[in-house]
Protein backbone atom coordinates (compact mmCIF):
# COMPACT_ATOMS: atom_id res chain seq x y z
CA UNK A 1 0.00 0.00 0.00
CA UNK A 2 1.30 3.46 -1.40
CA UNK A 3 1.83 5.96 1.22
CA UNK A 4 -1.17 8.54 1.97
CA UNK A 5 0.84 12.07 1.39
CA UNK A 6 -0.69 15.47 1.17
CA UNK A 7 -0.37 15.30 -3.10
CA UNK A 8 -0.93 11.31 -3.34
CA UNK A 9 -3.05 10.64 -6.31
CA UNK A 10 -4.84 7.35 -5.95
CA UNK A 11 -4.91 4.44 -8.62
CA UNK A 12 -7.77 4.10 -9.04
CA UNK A 13 -9.48 1.74 -11.35
CA UNK A 14 -12.26 3.01 -13.49
CA UNK A 15 -15.58 1.10 -14.55
CA UNK A 16 -18.31 1.84 -17.26
CA UNK A 17 -21.24 0.53 -17.77
CA UNK A 18 -23.54 0.23 -20.75
CA UNK A 19 -26.45 2.21 -21.73
CA UNK A 20 -29.19 -0.03 -21.33
CA UNK A 21 -31.09 0.12 -25.07
CA UNK A 22 -33.79 1.14 -24.07
CA UNK A 23 -32.75 4.26 -21.69
CA UNK A 24 -31.65 7.73 -23.63
CA UNK A 25 -28.18 7.42 -24.07
CA UNK A 26 -26.37 9.13 -20.85
CA UNK A 27 -22.80 10.70 -21.01
CA UNK A 28 -20.33 7.73 -19.91
CA UNK A 29 -19.24 9.99 -16.95
CA UNK A 30 -22.40 9.45 -15.25
CA UNK A 31 -22.11 5.43 -15.76
CA UNK A 32 -19.04 5.42 -14.59
CA UNK A 33 -17.85 4.89 -11.15
CA UNK A 34 -13.88 3.78 -9.29
CA UNK A 35 -12.61 2.21 -6.44
CA UNK A 36 -9.17 2.88 -5.07
CA UNK A 37 -6.76 0.09 -5.26
CA UNK A 38 -4.84 0.57 -2.51
CA UNK A 39 -7.63 0.95 0.07
CA UNK A 40 -11.30 0.24 -1.70
CA UNK A 41 -12.77 3.09 -1.35
CA UNK A 42 -15.56 3.62 -3.63
CA UNK A 43 -16.11 6.47 -5.86
CA UNK A 44 -19.59 7.30 -8.06
CA UNK A 45 -20.36 10.43 -9.95
CA UNK A 46 -20.78 14.04 -8.32
CA UNK A 47 -24.85 14.48 -9.90
CA UNK A 48 -25.93 11.55 -8.33
CA UNK A 49 -29.06 12.63 -5.96
CA UNK A 50 -28.30 16.61 -7.19
CA UNK A 51 -26.06 18.39 -9.08
CA UNK A 52 -22.50 17.83 -9.27
CA UNK A 53 -21.57 21.37 -8.05
CA UNK A 54 -23.83 21.09 -5.15
CA UNK A 55 -22.55 17.80 -3.85
CA UNK A 56 -18.95 18.93 -4.57
CA UNK A 57 -19.77 22.21 -2.01
CA UNK A 58 -21.46 20.18 0.18
CA UNK A 59 -19.16 17.49 0.44
CA UNK A 60 -15.94 20.15 0.87
CA UNK A 61 -17.76 22.24 3.61
CA UNK A 62 -18.47 18.80 5.34
CA UNK A 63 -14.44 18.46 5.35
CA UNK A 64 -12.21 15.60 4.98
CA UNK A 65 -14.74 14.00 1.93
CA UNK A 66 -12.39 12.47 -0.92
CA UNK A 67 -14.00 13.51 -4.00
CA UNK A 68 -11.31 12.44 -7.21
CA UNK A 69 -11.46 14.51 -10.45
CA UNK A 70 -11.24 12.38 -13.80
CA UNK A 71 -11.05 13.76 -17.27
CA UNK A 72 -12.97 16.68 -15.63
CA UNK A 73 -15.79 14.73 -13.97
CA UNK A 74 -16.39 14.98 -9.86
CA UNK A 75 -16.52 11.54 -8.04
CA UNK A 76 -17.45 11.35 -4.71
CA UNK A 77 -16.90 9.27 -2.05
CA UNK A 78 -19.60 6.37 -1.23
CA UNK A 79 -19.31 6.51 2.22
CA UNK A 80 -20.16 10.43 1.62
CA UNK A 81 -22.87 9.99 -1.14
CA UNK A 82 -24.96 6.90 1.16
CA UNK A 83 -25.33 9.55 4.45
CA UNK A 84 -26.44 12.19 1.94
CA UNK A 85 -28.75 10.29 -0.36
CA UNK A 86 -30.03 7.37 1.96
CA UNK A 87 -32.74 6.55 -0.73
CA UNK A 88 -30.08 5.54 -3.19
CA UNK A 89 -27.67 3.10 -0.60
CA UNK A 90 -29.17 0.16 -2.40
CA UNK A 91 -28.23 1.47 -5.61
CA UNK A 92 -24.56 2.69 -3.97
CA UNK A 93 -24.05 -0.47 -2.46
CA UNK A 94 -24.61 -2.30 -5.66
CA UNK A 95 -21.55 -0.49 -7.46
CA UNK A 96 -19.45 -1.11 -4.51
CA UNK A 97 -19.86 -4.57 -4.57
CA UNK A 98 -19.06 -4.75 -8.71
CA UNK A 99 -15.91 -2.66 -8.27
CA UNK A 100 -14.82 -4.92 -5.18
CA UNK A 101 -14.93 -8.16 -6.91
CA UNK A 102 -13.34 -6.03 -10.10
CA UNK A 103 -10.52 -5.02 -7.44
CA UNK A 104 -9.98 -8.05 -6.29
CA UNK A 105 -9.57 -10.07 -9.73
CA UNK A 106 -7.43 -7.26 -10.80
CA UNK A 107 -5.14 -7.56 -7.67
CA UNK A 108 -5.14 -11.15 -7.99
CA UNK A 109 -3.85 -10.62 -11.73
CA UNK A 110 -1.38 -8.27 -10.66
CA UNK A 111 0.36 -10.86 -7.87
CA UNK A 112 0.82 -13.89 -10.95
Amino acid sequence: MKSKEENYIPDILWMTVQNPKKHKPKDAALRTAGIDMDDGTCYVHASLGSSKEKNFYAAAFDGNVKVINNDGDLYINTSWMKSEYPKYKEVIDKIEERLTVNRHFQLKKETR
